[in-house]
């Protein structure tokens, strides 16, 4: 997304990316995070970069459920986190064949 502000001609891209499953007992965690990278020009003066990373939810596998939440607590549908990080599938996938590391 290109926006004209105080600091110039500045772009934006935002993406969901899925951490790596963390096995706790029979219960394992798969983090998402969205990594934000900012970007823009001043003039003939330079380029400025900012970057970020925030969670934003968490997905609990049990051998009786699967469940996700956001990071303030709210249950959301693992659709949801799935239209938004397409990759969480094979995740879930390599978690349910193959399981994960034990921590």
């Amino acid at each position: 997304m290109r926006v004209e502000g105080s600091l110039g001609e500045q772009m934006e891209k935002r993406k969901v990316v899925v951490g790596d499953p963390v096995r706790v007992g029979r219960t394992t965690l798969i983090p998402l995070a969205e990594v934000s990278l900012n970007w823009g020009f001043i003039g003939r003066r330079g380029t400025w970069f900012l970057g970020s990373k925030q969670p934003t939810a968490v997905v609990l596998i049990s051998p009786r459920w699967t469940k996700a939440f956001r990071v303030t607590g709210e249950e959301v549908p693992l659709s949801e986190l799935v239209r938004q990080a397409p990759g969480i599938r094979e995740v879930f996938d390599a978690v349910q064949h193959h399981g994960c590391q034990q921590t």
